[in-house]
């Protein structure tokens, strides 16, 4: 529908005015309705009646959207533009009730933000608008959700970035859903649903208000050290313990149940079994008193719930259980919540791979499961090293801790799912109920949100690390920021949220062994180095890093251009190729101080270059920086000039599955960058001064072949190092080798392998 549909220049139906508050404007077309003393719904510039200065009472429809987005009144946008006018007019004009007292400019300048994002991810109308779409979905961490566009958006002004701020934008999706009838009214798609759960839109908002300190901070280690430990210690005995509980109520209540007892005699009998349940002993006396009347020592009302603490009991070890996986893994948020609880046949959970490295005597543990980080959205396969163990000669490892962790959420899972169970709920590995007790039945199961993950860990701290907290400094010894450590104390654990358990994995795995930031990339799925440089607290770092590598990318293109000497498929293909004919033109035309300049600039252009975001804190205001990564990679074997930069060019990416178009630019994957790989590759030269590497990979095939032949072993069992000597002397003989000096290198090798043999 556009604003040239005939509803808007025909008076309306008595019936359909009457429901939408506007009898008034009977026997008048829509485009002419008065929305004021000066204007008229047609006008793509109101200015609304009041004593409010003008400024607040006007709406300039015309004006450009944030996010750099075009103004509604551009072709292509009549419906959005439509639905814009209907919800401000409806605001304004009929004084909604949950909008009395708004002013329309206001209004205004929410919908902007919300109409702005709809257009960047091209969502044609608010039937695509779910509440996973807004927050749900990875919350402010996922750039495709509203949640972090309000944060870009508002981001220009840190100054704005508090709670209050962010819940005026987030306000406006409830009263879009609630305007429902004005939208029908006109046949235009609503909400499908509402957009946040009890409380949500609250815990978005702190979230992007708790922006303003930067990035989520890792927890520091006088908090995490405690939580994983009580993490640990709730999937061992006791994780035991509450599944074994559980089990007897939840086996005794179906027994009854399939008997054809009423549901509440069902669960007493239940609660009786329950009640002669013991708990293990740790230490020497019971972790847990007996759950048989069980009260509430902390609460005014004398009254048995037990079933209550059962169910208190069930939510920790879940919690210990997400706290182990995702501080083993990295995982966002929303990763964690979407894995599944499918399992193999011999009862061991699917997404679990036990994986022989090391010649077998170690085992990898992987959780495979799907991200939507890294191509817009869309969900990918994706894998996350979870630990390893070793393969013991005699008995069996134990299973490393986020292992343990799924195993108990899929035995939980079993005991609370039943047949009328939501199919998508039942698929989840985690799930949610909102009754304080047992849930009655599986079909009141629910998707663990965000939200409820955020708080469930939150507790789970509060409860398990009490004292801890309470023993807390206001500040660490190392003085990560002052106060720090005394608002986990303030706050009992409350500011703890799940992305800084995410941020703490990447910095310690960082601050181990600092060569492990690319590894660190491809488990969180990061499009670039920068951004896990954000996640390792040393942004400096990076940026000068990044630096040298554009420094030297030119300089390896430099070298490439002024050698005549050049091996490798890239060598053909730079001939070949457009662009490189061009920079090929431009650097023999310039001067030679002046080269280097030349192809800096060249390689910037054509995105062999690519701007890395990253922040830095002055004088308590963030500023947005960039740094230049190179897709151009040196190696001792040879050159990746970056000859193209599409991702599915590259070989290694190939290999290593990190094939992305939104990786196009970003260079090779510098983990499966081996020769074996490259030479097949488009993208790689061997220049003059990789001499050196392919020399002694000639001399050592050779040294091989030749001690072979000499034994007289048949040709299968040296033709790869054949092939690969064969293969060192073509190379090496492009780039500058002679015939006499290749000659003498293999009669040294037979020399050497005939004395060999002598020996024995």
């Amino acid at each position: 529908m556009t604003m040239q549909s005939s509803m808007l220049s025909v008076p309306l139906d008595r019936e359909v005015l009457r429901r939408i508050g506007a009898v008034h404007h009977e026997d008048v077309p829509v485009s002419n309705w008065r929305v004021s003393s000066h204007s008229v719904f047609g006008d793509d510039e109101w200015i609304m009646d009041g004593t409010a200065p003008e400024n607040e009472r006007k709406v300039r429809f015309g004006s450009p959207l944030p996010l750099n987005q075009p103004a509604l009144t551009d072709p292509g946008y009549e419906g959005l533009l439509l639905d814009c006018k209907l919800l401000i007019w409806s605001a304004a004009v009929t004084k909604s009730s949950h909008s009395t007292g708004t002013k329309p400019a206001a209004t205004w300048r929410f919908l902007r933000a919300i109409f702005a994002w709809m257009i960047r991810e091209n969502i044609p109308d608010f039937s695509y608008v779910t509440r996973d779409r807004v927050w749900a979905d990875g919350g402010i961490n996922n750039p495709r959700t509203f949640a972090a566009a309000l944060l870009e958006h508002i981001d220009r002004k840190p100054e704005e970035i508090v709670a209050s701020t962010a819940t005026n934008y987030l306000t406006m999706f409830t009263m879009v859903f609630r305007e429902f009838a004005i939208l029908q009214a006109f046949d235009r798609p609503c909400l499908p649903e509402y957009p946040f759960d009890t409380g949500e839109n609250s815990l978005v908002a702190n979230e992007i208000g708790q922006k303003e300190s930067e990035e989520w901070r890792p927890v520091p280690d006088e908090v995490l050290i405690p939580l994983l430990n009580a993490s640990g210690d709730w999937l061992g005995q006791r994780a035991e313990d509450v599944i074994e509980a559980l089990s007897i109520y939840q086996n005794t209540k179906r027994h009854h149940v399939d008997r054809g007892v009423v549901y509440d005699y069902a669960r007493s009998f239940a609660t009786k079994e329950l009640a002669a349940f013991r708990f293990s002993e740790i230490d020497g006396v019971p972790w847990h008193q007996p759950l048989d009347n069980y009260r509430d020592k902390e609460s005014e009302h004398d009254k048995d719930i037990s079933l209550v603490q059962l169910g208190r009991l069930v939510r920790r070890v879940q919690a210990a259980a997400m706290i182990a996986i995702q501080q083993s893994s990295g995982m966002r948020s929303c990763e964690l919540l979407e894995l599944p609880s499918d399992t193999k046949e011999d009862g061991t959970a699917a997404c679990i791979e036990e994986r022989l490295v090391s010649g077998g005597a170690k085992t990898l543990v992987i959780i495979h499961s799907v991200t939507t980080k890294i191509n817009e959205g869309i969900p990918e396969a994706h894998q996350w090293i979870v630990g390893v163990k070793p393969n013991l000669p005699f008995g069996k490892s134990p299973d490393v801790r986020a292992q343990r962790a799924v195993d108990i959420l899929i035995r939980i899972g079993n005991l609370l799912k039943t047949q009328n169970t939501d199919p998508e709920v039942s698929r989840l590995l985690m799930v949610n109920w909102g009754s304080h007790s047992v849930p009655a039945d599986g079909s009141s199961l629910m998707k663990l949100t965000n939200g409820s993950h955020n708080e469930a860990i939150r507790q789970f701290l509060a409860h398990t690390c009490k004292e801890e907290l309470e023993a807390l400094p206001d500040d660490s010894p190392r003085l990560v920021q002052d106060g720090w450590l005394g608002q986990w104390r303030d706050s009992g654990g409350g500011i703890l949220h799940s992305h800084q358990l995410r941020k703490s994995f990447a910095n310690f795995a960082y601050s181990m062994e600092p060569g492990l930031k690319e590894e660190i990339r491809v488990q969180y799925g990061h499009m670039s180095l920068a951004m896990t440089g954000r996640y390792t607290n040393n942004q400096h770092q990076m940026k000068q890093m990044n630096e040298m590598e554009a420094q030297l990318a030119a300089e390896h293109v430099v070298a490439a251009l002024s050698e005549s000497a050049l091996a490798g498929k890239g060598a053909e293909e730079i001939k070949r190729r457009g662009d490189w004919k061009e920079l090929r033109e431009r650097f023999d035309q310039a001067d030679p101080e002046d080269r280097h300049q030349v192809v800096s600039e060249w390689l910037l252009e054509t995105r062999r270059l690519v701007d890395e975001e990253y922040r830095v804190v002055l004088d308590g205001k963030r500023e947005l920086r960039k740094a230049r990564r190179s897709a151009v990679s040196n190696a001792a074997h040879g050159l990746c000039a970056a000859v193209s930069i599409r991702a599915d060019d590259m070989e290694c990416r190939k290999d290593g599955d990190t094939i992305h178009r939104v990786l196009d630019g970003m260079g090779a994957d510098k983990r499966y960058r081996t020769p074996s790989r490259c030479l097949g590759c488009m993208n790689y030269i061997v220049l003059p001064k990789h001499r050196p590497f392919w020399e002694d990979r000639f001399r050592r095939s050779q040294e091989v072949v030749a001690f072979m032949k000499a034994q007289n072993h048949p040709l299968s069992m040296y033709q790869a190092q054949l092939n690969a000597a064969k293969q060192s002397r073509a190379w090496l003989k492009q780039i500058g080798a002679t015939e006499e000096e290749l000659d003498q290198i293999a009669k040294d090798c037979i020399s050497l392998a005939r004395r060999k043999v002598t020996n024995g």
